[in-house]
């Protein structure tokens, strides 16, 4: 298991220390779960240096009922694809060109 997010930053000055990537980058695969991230100050945020790293085309996020927990809504059983590398997933801030309004 490797470092990441808040602990990394204190111990590597990154939120994914170059193990990190390197064993991404040579097993093929990484597992992520929740990390910490400052809130409009702090540390920059580990998702977004991590789709930075290894530019994901896309992010998968399923949505389904638990059976035994109530839910507002019934039967959902959907996964929504969406695409990391314009818009808010890619990290980038909004610069209008000249000309356009």
């Amino acid at each position: 298991m490797k470092t990441a997010g808040g602990r990394a930053i204190a111990e590597y000055g990154r939120p994914f220390p170059e193990q990190v990537i390197t064993s991404i980058k040579k097993n093929k695969v990484g597992l992520k779960g929740p990390l910490t991230t400052a809130v409009a100050e702090g540390f920059p945020s580990a998702n977004v240096a991590l789709r930075k790293e290894m530019y994901p085309y896309a992010n998968i996020r399923p949505a389904k009922n638990v059976p035994g927990i109530a839910s507002r809504f019934s039967n959902v059983d959907l996964v929504v694809i969406r695409e990391n590398t314009e818009d808010l997933y890619a990290g980038l801030e909004h610069t209008v060109a000249n000309g356009a309004r």
